[in-house]
Formats: C-alpha cells, structure tokens, sequence
C-alpha cells in the first residue's frame, strides 16, 4: 500500500492504462490530468511531472485503436 500526492486539486478519478505502465488521475479543480509510473514488479507509483491541461477533467478514457 501506498500513499501518493495526486499532483493536482480534488482528484476526481484515476485511470490504469491497459498495459498497467501507467497511471492517469483527473484533478477537477486543478484543470489537470497528472501521470504516474506504476513499477511492474512493485506496483509502486512514480511522480512523472507530466500534467496536462484539461478543463474540469472527471475521468481518462482508453480507445483500442
């Protein structure tokens, strides 16, 4: 188990891609999806600094394209 800053302000849902190297998580009030490196061994989150601007983000979506 493991405790994380969210990267942003009400982090209103989080996303595992499907290949589960990553991890998205909307930030509502911060306009902000935030990324995370899992560990594939550990499941450990990583802070990857990425942020990208998204008005009042409430959830990430994959398409299989």
């Amino acid at each position: 188990m493991q405790r994380v800053p969210c990267g942003g302000l009400i982090p209103w849902s989080f996303s595992l891609h499907p290949g589960g190297r990553w991890l998205f998580v909307a930030n509502q009030a911060s306009n902000t999806v935030n990324l995370f490196a899992v560990d594939p061994r550990s499941g450990q989150l990583t802070d990857t600094g990425a942020s990208v601007p998204v008005p009042k983000p409430d959830c990430v979506t994959f398409s299989r394209r």
